[in-house]
């Protein structure tokens, strides 16, 4: 049994053959003008390098936008910024969203722009799952809008302010 990775290549390559194929056709048989068959060709290889870049975001990589307004989070993995090599870092959030109604979502990976705020919230909320307390974060409302990042190699973006918050234990509910 070929797994899911593995068939969505063989088709997507299977499909793009065809489509090749039925181009080569439509080139050599057709009387068409030589300058709609170069135009064609021209689309069909643009549709090819398109779907080529298109294709990463659904192999599960981390997307670059906000994440839920409210989620539990399922992993956290902090890449600091290196000044040596120039890379401004980043912060990925594996999260699944949580909706007002409690509806779950499926999980999906978030790259965020690093931020020392960021980093050491994403660090203690690490730490309190590993010790066995899940987490929630919720976006929180900044008045004065997003926070802008310090480092001037991504000075243009603008980084989320999560807050992290411990799952209380439903059989253990608070006493008052």
């Amino acid at each position: 049994m070929m797994n899911e990775p593995l068939l969505g290549i063989v088709g997507l390559t299977s499909g793009f053959l065809l489509l090749g194929l039925l181009l080569l056709n439509l080139n050599l048989y057709s009387r068409w003008a030589w300058q709609f068959k170069a135009v064609a060709i021209l689309l069909t290889s643009g549709f090819f390098v398109i779907t080529y870049l298109s294709w990463n975001p659904l192999l599960g990589w981390p997307i670059k936008e906000q994440p839920p307004q409210q989620f539990k989070l399922a992993g956290a993995h902090v890449q600091q910024p290196n000044k040596i090599s120039g890379t401004p870092g980043a912060i990925y959030l594996w999260v699944i969203g949580v909706s007002r109604a409690g509806a779950v979502q499926r999980p999906r990976s978030f790259e965020l722009p690093y931020t020392n705020a960021m980093h050491e919230g994403v660090l203690s909320a690490t730490k309190k799952m590993n010790k066995g307390q899940p987490q929630m974060g919720k976006i929180i409302e900044d008045p004065e809008g997003m926070i802008e990042i310090q480092n001037t190699a991504r000075a243009t973006e603008a980084a989320v302010p999560i807050k992290f918050y411990d799952i209380p234990d439903p059989l253990f509910p608070d006493e008052k």
